[in-house]
């Protein structure tokens, strides 16, 4: 646990430190372009598995011929999305409004190829649960995206810099993953023959899985997707960045926490999951919806301190907006892969495609009244959407509608203190840094009011961090 927890925050704390420093020396324009391919890649990625990567952790004893399924899936949905990339460029340089970057879009697939080779390898580490080099892997990732992004950025100012360090991140990646690496990765044709044989077998796990995990990417990469092709990619960058701000802080810990639920808890009956998880919904309300209350107060200072002024306006309000909704995001997160465990794809994926569907609704609506009207629409109808997918998931535990909701509502009376505290100290300054500092007050406070009240929390998450 401390391994995943120590790598993401290395991993996170350098990419958002670099994304910053970035987005100073870049115009919005090509910033925004940037992070709207950026976007339509982390769709394509999570589909790049099909499920399999799942099955292979879960399968514990099954996994040599799972590992020829992976290879082939993951061989099959490359080779398709070069296929696709290739031949409908026009068309995607079209959707995109992407004419002045239609180059970065030719090595789409070349980066897809890159990650889908990187799959293998992490996705057996995650089955040994072996995060110490999956860690080390993602801070060499972000190391090298961010120092290389800024080493080009400060020469060539494009959104072809940060693509290209992209690139490069992802193959340093690879090498380290595969370096001392004991799997053995059969040939594709090999493994691309065992899943026109076999993988079909699996097809209500994978599609649902697949769909599930496209259309989470979709719902969430959608407003930067749509800003930037309909409105403009300064409008991208904004929404990408107060985005960035309000995640980093928060899945540090979601990361951490939803990575080790799934392996430590595979195999385990619905009765055994009851108290894991309710401890995970324990450990989510006390130590992450905090730092969620305290991005949308301190929003403004934060964003003056790491963007600059010229940022504030446009990208300080999204943030608030953000974080609100997110707070539902961030407890139901580390224990979403339930309908994994007990083979319930179908919980994830019924839900995704109407969450989706009105997300982006609510976008496209939106925007023909105003961008933060569209950011509004997106943002309550997703905090909607995250309480009505905690209801799924206490039915599916069966540990009983109140008893699941009331682990994280006996908790609002902390957080509308720390709240009401942090804008009080918020507003006894103008300076971003006197603001920021002062607000480690409250927190303290805060930690103060867990200990008195709920002291065992507290043993809990120090327990938690400690285990392997």
């Amino acid at each position: 646990m401390r391994w995943s927890l120590l790598g993401n925050i290395a991993q996170r704390l350098i990419t958002f430190g670099s994304v910053a420093v970035v987005a100073r020396l870049l115009t919005e324009t090509e910033f925004g372009a940037y992070r709207q391919l950026l976007s339509v890649h982390l769709v394509a990625f999570v589909l790049l598995p099909l499920g399999f990567d799942q099955l292979y952790v879960r399968e514990v004893r099954s996994r040599p011929s799972f590992l020829l399924l992976l290879g082939g899936a993951l061989s099959l949905i490359s080779a398709l999305i070069a296929v696709i990339s290739v031949a409908g460029h026009f068309l995607i340089v079209r959707w995109l409004d992407f004419g002045p970057w239609s180059g970065m879009l030719w090595l789409f697939p070349a980066v897809t190829a890159i990650q889908a080779r990187k799959l293998i390898y992490k996705t057996d580490l995650a089955a040994q649960l072996d995060y110490r080099k999956i860690s080390m892997g993602e801070t060499l990732y972000a190391f090298v995206a961010g120092v290389g992004g800024i080493i080009l950025a400060l020469v060539w100012p494009s959104a072809w810099s940060l693509y290209i360090s992209y690139g490069c991140a992802e193959v340093a990646e690879l090498y380290w993953l595969r370096r001392g690496s004991k799997i053995s990765i059969p040939p594709a044709w090999e493994s691309l023959r065992a899943f026109r044989r076999s993988g079909w077998e699996w097809k209500r796990f994978s599609l649902f899985h697949s769909g599930n995990q496209v259309l989470n990417a979709l719902g969430g990469n959608a407003p930067v997707i749509i800003f930037g092709a309909a409105l403009s990619k300064a409008a991208a960058a904004a929404f990408s960045m107060a985005s960035l701000m309000v995640t980093v802080p928060i899945y540090v810990l979601i990361g951490a926490l939803h990575r080790v639920t799934f392996s430590a808890l595979a195999g385990r009956s619905r009765q055994q999951l009851h108290a894991p998880v309710l401890e995970m919904l324990r450990m989510s309300a006390a130590f992450i919806v905090p730092v969620l209350i305290w991005v949308a107060v301190m929003a403004e200072p934060l964003v003056e301190i790491f963007l600059g002024q010229s940022w504030v306006a446009s990208t300080a309000p999204v943030a608030r907006l953000l974080s609100l909704y997110c707070v539902f995001a961030a407890l139901f997160s580390p224990v979403s892969s339930l309908d994994i465990l007990l083979d319930r794809p179908d919980y994830g994926f019924y839900w995704n495609l109407v969450a989706t569907a009105i997300r982006v609704a609510a976008v496209v609506v939106g925007l023909r009244f105003g961008v933060m009207e569209a950011v509004m629409a997106y943002a309550v109808s997703s905090a909607v959407l995250w309480l009505y997918w905690g209801m799924m998931l206490a039915h599916l535990l069966g540990a009983g509608q109140w008893p699941f909701h009331w682990t994280w509502l006996r908790m609002t009376p902390l957080w509308l203190v720390f709240a009401g505290l942090l804008s009080l100290v918020s507003g006894l300054t103008g300076d971003p840094w006197t603001a920021l500092i002062a607000s480690s007050a409250p927190a303290i406070a805060y930690a103060g009011l867990l200990m008195l009240v709920q002291p065992h929390l507290i043993r809990q998450g120090l327990r938690l961090v400690r285990r392997n």
